[in-house]
């Protein structure tokens, strides 16, 4: 290959490490040596606390890698915040922006209008989300918002037990006026159109969020000793983007006050971030490789 793209490592990923160091060294030492480039995203997720983990990651980026691309704005969240060791890499450090779907078109005559007004309720796509959902079909009654129509996403990590509980829940607080349903295709679409959107702080919907220029209440996960998702949602709180409740303080009360909170702020997008870090990912790709060769 002329190059080797490597998601996290070695600044995560460490228990892919024994099969990512062997792969990485066939690399260095092929005859046609590809270029080698690390690509993280802007919160790194552990070991931000722990100076011989972040000076490992150091090492192996030395002997190993030509570049890193960082998929973050640094006015935002700069890369020193979660790696002690940025200027050490100096140069080979690139900033992208932002990695996120460029926006769809507002969709058919028939469905342009779905969604617009409610409150979407979503969680990714894994089972830690659950008790996020259960808690805002809870809240519902509590917010201003009751009559309005909130939809929940389940992702496909819920179990179908746990997903018809979440139904028969919603049924029993609030008839119709809550819609419990799979992950869908038109999400963004939809946080496009919402009143609020209710989520955790992972990077895929943090993007799309912001981008949507949707109001939004997050609660990160913060479960072990996680705190990437802590760290990205508390930075846009204290821009004003959006609401947070921390995940050790979540209620159906401290949930509906957040999102009343939420309803009431101005819908904006922050005109400051760049999303075009796909595009901006490729180009520097091609020149490195057009350097490479020659």
């Amino acid at each position: 290959p002329q190059l080797l793209l490597v998601e996290l490592f070695p600044f995560g990923r460490r228990q892919m490490r024994f099969e990512l160091l062997p792969l990485l060294d066939a690399a260095r030492q092929a005859a046609d040596r590809p270029l080698i480039v690390s690509s993280v995203r802007d919160v790194l997720g552990g070991g931000q606390k722990d100076p011989q983990r972040q000076q490992r990651m150091l090492e192996l980026f030395d002997r190993y890698f030509d570049h890193v691309l960082v998929h973050a704005d640094p006015s935002l969240v700069p890369f020193e915040r979660t790696f002690a060791h940025v200027p050490e890499l100096g140069a080979r450090l690139h900033y992208t922006g932002y990695v996120v779907d460029p926006l769809p078109d507002s969709g058919t005559s028939a469905t342009a209008q779905l969604g617009r007004g409610e409150v979407l309720v979503s969680a990714g796509g894994g089972a830690v989300g659950q008790g996020l959902l259960e808690t805002a079909i809870r809240a519902r009654g509590l917010t201003r918002l009751s009559g309005e129509r909130w939809r929940v996403l389940a992702g496909a990590g819920i179990g179908a037990p746990a997903f018809a509980e979440l139904g028969a829940l919603a049924r029993e607080l609030h008839g119709d006026g809550v819609v419990v349903e799979r992950n869908r295709a038109d999400f963004t679409q939809l946080l496009r159109r919402c009143r609020v959107s209710v989520s955790q702080a992972g990077y895929n919907t943090v993007m799309e969020t912001l981008q949507a220029g949707a109001r939004a209440v997050m609660v990160p996960f913060a479960g072990g000793s996680e705190s990437e998702q802590t760290l990205r949602a508390s930075v846009l709180a204290e821009r004003g983007w959006i609401d947070m409740v921390p995940e050790h303080a979540l209620t159906p009360a401290s949930l509906a006050q957040a999102i009343d909170r939420a309803a009431d702020r101005a819908a904006t997008v922050p005109g400051s971030l760049r999303f075009d870090g796909a595009d901006v990912s490729a180009a520097l790709v091609r020149r490195w490789l057009s350097q490479h060769k020659a």
